[in-house]
């Protein structure tokens, strides 16, 4: 893949006291892993050091969904009504975040919108088709996340995965959608492999450009 980006010329000045306060572990997510095996490395790698991005309309209006829903699971104990509705088995969890280490370098981090036993879920606004995620890799980087977070987080008692549900709602036309994914232990493994090939990749580059 050509990492050739203006990254460098952009950043490299601005980075001293970045290298700083960086640790030697690179701590990975679904969206900057993302970016990165898209070749977006100015969008990768502005989310890894939470560097100030120009915030959408689309991408406020979609968090202002997500607090709406979180709100309304939490204060009704079902699924939002738009959703369907359905009463929630306990325990669940929203937004629930989680931090695991994979690797003595290598920790993972995310933000699950509903844990509810062995389903996870996450919403989406807009107006891409729920089918359209399932060819993302965020379901398999959440099954890794919950899988390790069984064993690193016990507290947590969370259920081993085995679905995984994207919920879209279309804001436009007002129609929602749902797409299922069984998580197995394939999609465990693809996992793991996506997450540390990309992270490692990552850290190399941000290394070998004093990025990090």
């Amino acid at each position: 893949m050509d990492r050739s980006s203006n990254a460098v010329a952009r950043w490299s000045h601005d980075w001293s006291w970045h290298r700083a306060v960086l640790v030697k572990k690179f701590r990975a997510s679904a969206s900057i892993l993302a970016a990165w095996s898209r070749g977006d490395i100015d969008a990768a790698v502005s989310m890894y050091l939470k560097l100030d991005t120009l915030e959408t309309p689309a991408m406020k209006e979609g968090k202002e969904w997500h607090k709406r829903w979180e709100n309304e699971i939490n204060k009704t104990g079902c699924m939002p009504k738009i959703f369907g509705g359905r009463k929630l088995n306990k325990p669940y969890y929203t937004e629930l975040k989680i931090v695991v280490q994979l690797a003595p370098w290598l920790e993972l981090v995310g933000v699950l919108d509903l844990v509810e036993l062995e389903v996870l879920r996450d919403w989406k606004s807009g107006v891409t088709v729920a089918s359209a995620h399932t060819n993302s890799k965020q379901h398999k980087v959440y099954q890794v996340l919950v899988k390790m977070a069984m064993q690193q987080h016990p507290e947590l008692k969370l259920s081993k995965p085995e679905v995984f549900e994207y919920h879209t709602f279309n804001q436009h036309n007002k129609k929602p959608g749902m797409a299922r994914i069984f998580l197995t232990e394939k999609s465990l493994k693809a996992g793991v492999d996506y997450i540390v090939s990309e992270a490692s990749e990552m850290k190399s580059y941000m290394e070998d450009n004093k990025l990090a």
